[in-house]
């Protein structure tokens, strides 16, 4: 796995829930 994969990986499994919790409180 390169450095650029891992950082997406890591991005997205923060990204993810912050994401949910933004759509979750909008509806």
């Amino acid at each position: 796995m390169t450095l650029a994969e891992l950082g997406m990986a890591f991005w997205h499994d923060l990204a993810a829930p912050v994401i949910a919790g933004i759509l979750a409180s909008m509806i």
